[in-house]
């Protein structure tokens, strides 16, 4: 990847992460659970232009985010290797409270993390990832 993209897409991943609020994981057995609140603030860049005077916080950012979640609570890099069954059904704006939860079975360097996202109590974005440990690569 170009220097310049890298250092961008670390500033993104970054203020994605600087909006957390709570994250917590949880294990059974193989099974681990995610569930993390946000909220992102307009002043954050990726708004700007997504779209002018009506800030939505962008889909390819909520993929991201489920990315970054699963990465800060295996503490390795993941590469997306696919991505299924996935719907946006609700617009996520600045300043809403969002839920994140993440649901997937750990043990093999490749592995299906099922998402949902709710904004206040409105289901925003579900669907599933397939991901392996690894060098991460960005999205």
């Amino acid at each position: 990847m170009v220097p310049v993209l890298e250092h961008k897409q670390s500033l993104v991943e970054d203020a994605l992460l600087d909006s957390l609020l709570e994250f917590s994981g949880h294990e059974d057995g193989s099974m681990v659970s995610i569930v993390a609140l946000l909220s992102f603030s307009e002043s954050l860049d990726f708004f700007a232009g997504h779209f002018p005077g009506q800030p939505v916080f962008p889909a390819f950012l909520q993929l991201v985010l489920v990315r970054l979640l699963v990465e800060r609570k295996l503490n390795n890099p993941l590469e997306v290797i696919a991505i299924a069954k996935t719907k946006f059904t609700s617009i996520i704006r600045p300043a809403q409270q969002v839920r994140v939860v993440v649901d997937f079975r750990k043990g093999s360097t490749e592995f299906k993390a099922k998402f949902e996202i709710y904004c206040s109590d409105d289901l925003a974005a579900n669907g599933s990832i397939l991901f392996k440990i690894g060098q991460s690569h960005g999205f």
